[in-house]
């Protein structure tokens, strides 16, 4: 008799229940059309519900092109299975599983990752870094594991390394003879 007044209840809110139910899916992605200002997915939920022109709507100043197979989190605008839009993309085929508490990272499908954790960034892979800018500036110490390649000149507060090498290149010295001057060095390079 005490599970009458929530049979009761249950009855009353399941409408409710349903409607918030249906408006939300989980699915999977297709194809994606980036070319447009908000971008758009192929996207399947239930069995054959398949939706062209889903739209996913990104965070400002982040964007992603999620492969085919990734899983979106799909919202029935007004609970219309026939609008929905994509409120969460991922892929946990590719999605690191080591971070720590605090980090924030990014990833791709290939490994390579950005990563900022409390003492450090770390950037990480087996492809080149390309940094694009009039000016690039390091404040603080650089340390480099390898091999530095300029095809422009390097500078510091004294000149440039092509100075040095005129100033080297044409420099003599007193000979032991009182008042005669040695020629230039012989470039070894």
């Amino acid at each position: 008799m005490a599970d009458q007044p929530i049979d009761a209840l249950r009855r009353l809110f399941r409408p409710f229940y349903n409607r918030i139910v249906a408006g939300i899916a989980r699915g999977i992605v297709h194809a994606v059309n980036n070319a447009t200002k908000v971008q758009n997915l192929q996207t399947e939920a239930l069995r054959d519900e398949v939706r062209d022109g889903v739209e996913n709507f990104q965070p400002y100043g982040f964007e992603s092109v999620p492969l085919a197979g990734a899983e979106v989190l799909l919202v029935h605008v007004g609970n219309s299975r026939d609008h929905p839009i994509a409120a969460q993309v991922t892929d946990g085929r590719y999605r690191p599983t080591d971070g720590v508490a605090g980090m924030v990272g990014i990833y791709d499908d290939q490994g390579q990752t950005v990563r900022i954790f409390r003492d450090r960034i770390e950037i990480s892979t087996p492809n080149k870094v390309v940094l694009t800018a009039p000016t690039i500036e390091v404040v603080g110490d650089l340390s480099v594991d390898g091999e530095i390649t300029a095809t422009g000149d390097v500078a510091d507060a004294t000149g440039t390394l092509a100075d040095l090498r005129t100033a080297y290149n044409s420099h003599t010295h007193i000979s032991a003879s009182p008042g005669a001057p040695t020629g230039p060095p012989t470039p070894t390079v």
